[in-house]
């Protein structure tokens, strides 16, 4: 009954997200709520659970439990870098709907019921992924997706019809096997979007959500790939020795969808079409499995599939990462990414090496399996260049990425870890720290080192005398400014002082005009009803300091986000006050004022020394692919494992 219950987990919790997806914040909870039950409900999914009603069963095998807990995980990462970038609020419901009918179709031992089921996934997901917001170009891939999808469950339908899995000693002839073959290959084909029927692939890339690529064109897909290629190697392998015409077209296609796919991905600019295709070409894998027809080929498949729904889920993840920290996704304005984005590059980088695997792992093996046995003798060169072939797309963007950075990735916030003053030590500045030109001119002695690290001479938290001279002269200026009745001037646009005696130190090119009145500075100028401030405050931010004025209540964080105390700019400390302004009229304890000043403390830490979320979350899915294509917990014995059983019929007695 385990089964049974994640399966109404899963379906109550695919309504309450649809239900609610209309409140962004209340849609967002439930979802995630939602998708976290799931996951429990799956891991409590006893092995060998089994329910029989009606003359049928569902039975949970090790292999389905794998496979729906690989699926969740990926998906449920990709949502949260989504989450953090372009939010869809149908894609927790779609996700949740999609699994529930994919854990029912790999727990049934009759195909038609299987095959029902994970064409029902498919139309869920279609339905819910591709109507918000609904546009026309939607509604055109709408219909071709309903189309497509309600197509290959009729081919999937009559191919079991043709030469059903339980015919036992019934000969089927050669040619209503081989007819079968490829109505089956046909459908799992377009599902794959495998050459030639690979438009769907880049009708998906320009119309879904790159949320929901990982869904459409991996995880509902794997689920049919599993459901049909059990049966045809139960059904149609026994007249194999008659399909040579058969398997040879299925072999071609599955190359053309290797290599073509490939090079379609390298030909592509948006990023988004780069991750669709590349999914396309790692699909040419699953239709050699169909042409070698073994029950090795087969296992080695289902052993593969888990690390290939993982790696596109990572793959999606990426591009929605990159996308979301350099506002552009063109992969030609996307040069030096990795170097404002290394934690990205680092995932992609172990997507990669999961996707070609290793000897003994999970991916290497399944793939040379497929080939040996299509082959009939082993091909570890043709197995490794089988899996080099998509990953040249990889390989591309990783070379583009470590190029020097264009105009698009300066200009934009990037994805590079911050670590801040509390992680490099008392007196040492911020590892990320920008500095506005014109401070650093100003401030920077000739020779001086980087921002953010001390100059060659000087020692740490000193500051250089030149340096130290001006700063007390322009001091000495703004003071007899002051008694003269004139305001000082903001940073960076300071006039020189005047020398002694009141002689200019050029003369004038024409008559001084009228001085007009100067516009106020919102930074610096307070406004005309300020708020009274404690004499003993001072300062909110230093003058000199490029950015946003200071929130009222909270101390100045600067650039780099630390947190009040001794800082650098150009390579010098600058004092910058420790105490908050006092507000008038306000009462709290001590307790409470400390309270708000360590929680105020631990934020300006999590904030100085943090890796962004969404690097993160890829590089958590890149992990999870590595788990899977080493054939973590037990994969490839699951790979390997029975299919669930089909129900006895009892032999009438003589």
């Amino acid at each position: 009954m385990s089964l049974l219950v994640f399966a109404a987990v899963a379906s109550a919790g695919a309504v309450a997200a649809f239900v609610t997806r209309g409140w962004r914040r209340a849609g967002t909870l439930v979802g995630f709520a939602g998708l976290l039950l799931a996951l429990w409900a799956a891991l409590a999914i006893e092995v060998g659970d089994r329910f029989e009603a009606a003359g049928s069963a569902i039975e949970a095998t090790a292999y389905g439990r794998l496979f729906v807990l690989v699926g969740l995980v990926a998906s449920i990462l990709v949502l949260l870098t989504g989450r953090l970038t372009a939010w869809q609020r149908n894609a927790p419901a779609a996700v949740l709907g999609g699994v529930a009918s994919l854990a029912l179709a790999l727990a049934t031992p009759e195909t038609a019921i299987g095959l029902l089921a994970a064409g029902g996934a498919a139309l869920v997901a279609t339905l819910v992924a591709l109507v918000a917001p609904l546009t026309p170009s939607r509604v055109r891939v709408l219909a071709r997706e309903v189309r497509g999808a309600t197509t290959g469950i009729i081919l999937g339908l009559v191919a079991v019809s043709l030469v059903p899995g339980s015919a036992g000693a019934v000969p089927v002839g050669a040619a209503i096997s081989g007819v079968a073959l490829l109505a089956a290959v046909i459908a799992v084909g377009h599902r794959l979007a495998a050459v030639p029927l690979h438009a769907r692939a880049s009708r998906l890339a320009d119309a879904a959500p790159a949320l929901g690529l990982p869904l459409l064109l991996a995880w509902i897909p794997a689920a049919w790939v599993v459901v049909l290629l059990n049966w045809a190697t139960s059904a149609v392998a026994p007249a194999s020795s008659g399909l040579g015409l058969e398997r040879a077209l299925v072999a071609t296609a599955a190359m053309a969808t290797l290599t073509l796919g490939s090079i379609a991905a390298l030909a592509q600019d948006e990023i988004e079409r780069v991750a669709a295709y590349t999914v396309v070409a790692s699909g040419g894998v699953v239709l050699l499995g169909f042409a070698a027809l073994e029950p090795a080929a087969r296992d080695g498949v289902r052993a593969w599939l888990p690390a290939f729904v993982a790696s596109t889920a990572g793959i999606a993840a990426w591009t929605i990462a990159v996308r979301g920290a350099f506002d552009s996704g063109r992969v030609r304005e996307l040069t030096g990414w990795a170097r404002r984005g290394p934690v990205l590059a680092a995932a992609l980088v172990a997507i990669g090496v999961a996707v070609v695997g290793w000897p003994g792992a999970a991916t290497w093996d399944g793939r040379a399996a497929v080939i040996e046995a299509l082959l009939g003798s082993p091909a570890p060169l043709a197995a490794v260049l089988v899996g080099l072939v998509p990953v040249l797309v990889l390989v591309r963007l990783v070379v583009i990425g470590s190029g020097q950075p264009g105009p698009a990735v300066i200009a934009a916030g990037g994805e590079r870890p911050r670590w801040g003053a509390a992680v490099l030590g008392p007196g040492r500045g911020s590892a990320h720290r920008v500095v506005s030109p014109g401070t650093a001119a100003s401030a920077a002695p000739p020779g001086a080192m980087d921002a953010g690290q001390p100059g060659p001479t000087e020692p740490a938290g000193d500051m250089a005398p030149a340096v130290a001279g001006d700063l007390e002269a322009a001091a000495a200026s703004d003071a007899s400014g002051a008694e003269a009745g004139i305001e000082p001037a903001a940073a960076g646009n300071r006039p020189a002082a005047a020398p002694a005696g009141g002689a200019a130190a050029e003369p004038a090119a024409e008559p001084a005009a009228e001085p007009a009145e100067p516009r106020p500075d919102p930074r610096l100028d307070p406004p005309a009803d300020p708020p009274t401030r404690a004499p003993d405050s001072g300062p909110s931010r230093p003058p000199d300091i490029d950015g946003p004025p200071e929130r009222p209540g909270f101390p100045w964080r600067g650039r780099a986000g630390l947190g009040p105390g001794a800082h650098r700019v150009g390579g010098h400390r600058l004092a910058l006050p420790t105490r908050r302004p006092s507000v008038p009229g306000r009462t709290t304890s001590p307790g409470l004022r400390r309270a708000a000043r360590w929680a105020a403390d631990a934020r300006l830490l999590l904030d100085a020394n943090r890796i962004p979320a969404r690097s993160l979350a890829v590089l958590l899915l890149a992990v999870t692919t590595l788990l899977a294509a080493s054939g973590a917990f037990g994969l490839q014995e699951a790979a390997a494992g029975p299919p669930p059983r089909a129900v006895a019929t009892a032999t009438p007695a003589p």
